[in-house]
């Protein structure tokens, strides 16, 4: 309505900002009130607005009416009494009589009625999918309608009261509002997990208590995860299909522009993302946290450039770049010229990318979320010099690009030495070395020797060799002469993509000995599941960690080995591989990898372990050190997104934002 071209200009801005604005914002029964004075204006004698508008604004004030004062509802619910159980029933009229509530205290006692009502009703269909418990699953429909209006009523409410934070109101809205995002099948499982977290930290909650802060920090980061994920699935799934649908059925533009941010406004999951910040808020005030976190210290001059992710910045920028970044994949590899990144979420400081940044020399810095991020975004396209220190990050207008991104005077990386073999396509683990299988299965050939003097066992394995890879393209001639054309083009960024992608292929077409097939089934059984696990010559190493630049691949059957082990031949030619190595001038010729074959272990044992004193820049173990330990494989340390995300600090553990200032 707001939109539409045949009404006067003034009356298109007064509706789109008393009203449009204010519902998107903060929906109230005010603005019920702000609507029906409208629409008496326009239907007044005098007035001559169109009769299609006057028609269209008399049925939206009908729905607004409708969704405020919930009239369908107590319909509904009213015709349900002869129907249900007495428990039911008088939850029924127990709700009928708590909805009009002006309290929050009132609210709150509706809200927990209402979500005891859903559970009952839910309860009835699954028990009795049929046409005789459809009037049921509509009233479950419109209770979780008026949910939402509760819940904004409630969060105003929260916002106005100037006492400070109400936390066991607060606490108890937000677990009757994840207990209705999972009756609402919104990622169930997960909502379980939070139900049960929120219920531990509740109960003899102390918000003087600075660790039961910090939990309850982490879970209402979880939280928000949970929110963001779910507007993220919305938007990947329907805009294109929305658009094709709208256009062919002859919907107006502006209505299929906005379809799916209406729909995500309109659910309990965005009610949930402001009573999230509204804690967070709250959180970040008591617990008298920095609304920055510097995890590589240092000064960036460059021009401020705005993303949604690393990768939309392009491989090389012609000036330095001040990156303010919404989110981390946790892949990325830094373009050449970014100077320094400045990131919307937190990440662990032993992530992907921040092990990568530091040894760039890249100012790296997170925020508590975009409202931080603001002050900074608005100097979009200006040249600033920003310096981040483990106290403090400011910036000041600069005249010039200043000196360049640190990264230009990191060490150049030293080429490792390694020797190819040739005479079989495996060793054993006790006979591995860095330059015969790399780094990764040197470790594990030392951890192998510890472990027979000491008191903890590791997984058998054996080593598929540098030189492997190279005797199977050569046992191939066609591939062979393939494979070397394309390396010789690889150089050239217009089709780095494709040629890479085209190398993967062709080591994916390899035959893998037969000896090595049988050795496997001799080594480990038919019936152990192993883990195939890259082992290259350009990782682990003081100049380039190379972390996460190759693949490994998990619960592989022995009759697959070889599947696997060409999968991890292919990564050394990924992108990011590849990327990797052309910016750190490092000829692709040099490049070698290794195959670390284990007997997989459970995923409650998997996981992963880095620790270094690189928290403030000050290198070495003590109070400046970090341990990260993650319960599960890479995705979840690279980003630090998952539960099971830990770091350690002397005498501190912390869980996801559970930092103390070091």
């Amino acid at each position: 309505i707001a939109h539409r071209n045949d009404i006067p200009p003034d009356l298109k801005r007064e509706i789109k900002h008393t009203l449009q604005n204010k519902l998107h914002r903060c929906a109230g029964t005010e603005d019920l009130a702000t609507c029906s004075s409208l629409l008496e204006r326009i239907t007044a004698p005098a007035a001559n607005y169109p009769a299609a508008f006057v028609e269209q604004f008399r049925i939206f004030h009908e729905e607004l009416k409708e969704f405020f004062n919930a009239r369908s509802l107590d319909e509904r619910l009213k015709a349900l009494l002869p129907v249900v159980g007495t428990s039911q029933a008088r939850l029924i009229r127990s709700f009928l009589g708590e909805k009009a509530g002006t309290t929050t205290l009132e609210q709150l006692a509706a809200f927990t009625t209402l979500t005891t009502l859903r559970q009952g009703f839910l309860d009835a269909v699954e028990r009795n999918p049929s046409i005789e418990t459809q009037e049921v699953l509509l009233a479950d429909i419109a209770l979780e309608d008026f949910a939402f209006v509760l819940l904004s009523e409630i969060i105003n409410s929260f916002e106005a009261d100037k006492a400070g934070s109400p936390w066991e109101p607060s606490l108890n809205t937000l677990l009757l509002t994840i207990a209705n995002l999972e009756l609402s099948f919104v990622d169930p499982e997960e909502c379980r997990a939070l139900g049960a977290e929120l219920r531990a930290w509740r109960e003899n909650f102390n918000p003087s208590d600075r660790e039961q802060l910090l939990r309850l920090k982490a879970t209402a980061d979880r939280a928000r995860r949970l929110a963001e994920g779910y507007s993220d699935r919305i938007m990947a799934l329907f805009p294109r299909r929305v658009e094709k649908l709208g256009r062919a059925l002859g919907v107006a533009e502006h209505a299929i522009q906005v379809f799916c941010e209406a729909d995500i406004r309109g659910h309990i999951i965005f009610q949930l993302s402001k009573l999230v910040a509204f804690l967070l808020r709250c959180l970040r005030e008591q617990l008298a946290l920095p609304a920055w976190d510097v995890i590589v210290p240092g000064q960036a001059a460059g021009r401020v450039t705005a993303a949604a992710l690393l990768g939309e910045l392009g491989p090389d920028l012609a000036e330095p770049v001040v990156a303010l970044l919404k989110y981390a994949e946790g892949d990325e590899e830094i373009p050449s010229g970014v100077a320094g990144i400045v990131l919307a979420h937190e990440i662990p400081h032993l992530s992907h990318l921040a092990v990568r940044a530091r040894q760039a020399g890249v100012v790296l810095v997170t925020s508590d979320g975009t409202s931080s991020l603001g002050k900074l975004q608005s100097h979009q396209g200006q040249m600033i010099s920003l310096v981040a220190t483990p106290e403090k990050v400011e910036w000041e207008s600069s005249t010039g690009p200043g000196p360049g991104p640190n990264r230009d005077r990191r060490r150049p990386v030293r080429v490792p030495e390694s020797r190819l073999v040739s005479d079989r396509p495996w060793i054993s683990l006790d006979q591995v070395v860095p330059e015969t299988g790399g780094g990764k299965a040197a470790a594990a050939r030392r951890l192998a020797e510890l472990a027979n003097q000491g008191e903890f066992k590791t997984p058998p394995a054996l080593v598929v060799p540098f030189g492997a890879m190279d005797a199977a393209l050569r046992a191939a001639p066609e591939l062979l002469a393939e494979f070397r054309r394309l390396l010789g083009r690889i150089s050239g960024m217009a089709d780095f993509a494709a040629v890479t992608e085209r190398l993967r292929d062709l080591v994916q077409r390899l035959n893998v000995p037969d000896e090595l097939a049988s050795e496997i089934f001799k080594k480990f059984g038919p019936n152990t599941r192993l883990i195939a696990r890259s082992s290259a010559n350009f990782e682990d190493l003081d100049e380039m960690a190379g972390a996460g630049l190759y693949d490994s691949v998990p619960n592989v059957a022995p009759s697959d080995a070889d599947s696997a082990i060409r999968a991890v031949w292919s990564s050394l030619w990924t992108r990011r591989a590849a990327l990797s190595r052309q910016q750190a001038n490092i000829p692709h010729e040099h490049a070698h990898i290794a195959v670390l074959i284990q007997s997989d272990q459970p995923q409650s044992a998997r996981g992963l372990c880095g620790d270094r004193g690189w928290v403030g820049g000050n290198p070495g173990v003590g109070r400046n050190s970090w341990e990260s330990l993650s319960n599960g494989l890479r995705p979840t340390f690279r980003r630090g997104d998952h539960p099971g995300f830990w770091q350690f600090q002397p005498g501190a553990l912390a869980r996801p934002g559970w930092r103390r200032g070091a």
